[in-house]
């Protein structure tokens, strides 16, 4: 019978935190917490900022709204999501987003199986406290920590930062 591991509740804030740049990530539920089944982080984004276009091969995201505006990629396809929204992304698709809103924006995204969010988020922090500063060795140690994760960042070095054209 597999080891049952205590519940767990954090307060508002809590979960280990890191900053990487002005972007913040606080871990809610590690991959050790899922016990390999999922994990949760929150990201915390300044305006303009976000996650460039990429794909997983092993993991499924989930990204929900809690705060801002978005521009949020999905295999070519932009669209503008807002508190409450919620996108399902299967392993395998390009997914990339920004905060296109005038104020911070916040994001829950579920990975299963925990996907490298964890692992990137810590050793882009540590190489960030060393070495690239924003410009293009920023973008170097991206692509250097994706070829160690399951993380491609083959398709644009940014998502785009306007919304979409209205329908």
């Amino acid at each position: 019978m597999p080891t049952l591991r205590p519940p767990k509740v954090l307060p508002p804030g809590g979960g280990e935190t890191l900053h990487v740049l002005d972007e913040v990530a606080t871990f809610k539920v590690t991959a050790g917490d899922g016990q390999g089944a999922f994990s949760l982080v929150e990201l915390d984004c300044p305006p303009g900022g976000g996650v460039p276009l990429h794909t997983h091969d092993v993991a499924d995201h989930v990204l929900y709204v809690l705060e801002g505006t978005f521009a949020l990629t999905l295999d070519g396809r932009r669209e503008t999501v807002t508190p409450g929204a919620c996108a399902m992304i299967p392993r395998g698709h390009a997914h990339g987003y920004a905060n296109v809103g005038d104020a911070r924006g916040r994001l829950l995204v579920i990975a299963t199986p925990p996907a490298s969010e964890e692992r990137v988020f810590l050793e882009l922090a540590a190489m960030l406290a060393t070495g690239p500063d924003g410009s293009t060795e920023l973008t170097s140690a991206i692509r250097l920590l994706g070829a160690r994760h399951d993380l491609a960042l083959p398709l644009a070095e940014q998502p785009p930062t306007d919304p979409p054209p209205a329908s």
